[in-house]
């Protein structure tokens, strides 16, 4: 992903290029990943989710049916973990998922998401 930058602005190997990220309107790796992994939460909770997916989250309407939100998104309930599993797929998708705004469907989604990312890269 970093030679990309660099022979776009033929930036030498030794030299920084997290500015050029930015000015290519382009996400970091890390927040690529995070993105893409947002996307395909979102796909998987608004259509119908494969098996294996849906077993790894658990809703909080499944565990409670008191609404104080007469149209809530789904949420999903954060499982009890140690250390061990922190950075497991449960564990970053319960977060991301209940971090991000709802929003009416996948383009309006990704138009959201990538603006938050981008700008928090940037800061």
């Amino acid at each position: 992903m970093t030679c990309c930058p660099r022979f776009i602005f033929g930036i030498p190997r030794d030299a920084r290029i997290s500015h050029y990220y930015t000015e290519l309107k382009w996400l970091y790796p890390r927040y690529r990943r995070q993105y893409f992994l947002a996307t395909f939460l979102y796909q998987s909770i608004r259509t119908q989710p494969p098996s294996y997916i849906s077993q790894l989250l658990s809703f909080r309407s499944a565990v409670h049916s008191r609404n104080t939100d007469p149209f809530p998104p789904p949420s999903t309930s954060l499982p009890t973990v140690n250390s061990a599993f922190s950075r497991s797929f449960q564990i970053h998708a319960t977060n991301l998922w209940n971090s991000i705004r709802h929003s009416p469907n996948l383009y309006t989604f990704k138009c959201r998401y990538f603006s938050l990312v981008l700008s928090t890269q940037s800061s």
